[in-house]
């Protein structure tokens, strides 16, 4: 007999015997192991929602940057000196850098949450 068929044999007997092992009325599902879950497959949107929203807090960030410096070379010019580590909290007397100051506050807070969107719609279901 050539080995293919002793194969083929072989597993059908053991498929029987297999089958034979439940009684009668058992559920041969409820004895066997969980099936994993299928893989979950990659959302195209998210991915291409999240690289939009990233490249929006990237165009933010840069024009924060710039609205920054403008700022830093205001409050430097006026005070001689650079700010304290609360200048995002704390109002500035002089109108002009104050009104700078809100700008580069403005830009920066949302660049900031549009990067971190970014990077859990890009990097989230990976």
């Amino acid at each position: 007999m050539p080995p293919s068929c002793e194969t083929s044999i072989s597993v059908s007997s053991g498929s029987h015997r297999q089958s034979r092992e439940h009684k009668a009325g058992s559920n041969p599902r409820a004895s066997s192991a969980p099936h994993p879950r299928p893989a979950i497959s990659r959302s195209y949107a998210a991915l291409v929602i999240g690289a939009q929203v990233l490249f929006a807090g990237v165009l933010l960030g840069i024009a924060a940057g710039m609205a920054g410096r403008r700022w830093l070379a205001a409050y430097v010019e006026r005070y001689g000196k650079r700010p304290t580590r609360d200048w995002m909290a704390r109002a500035d007397a002089d109108p002009a850098i104050e009104r700078l100051r809100r700008i580069r506050v403005g830009l920066a807070i949302p660049a900031i949450a549009l990067l971190v969107i970014g990077l859990v719609l890009t990097v989230a279901d990976r």
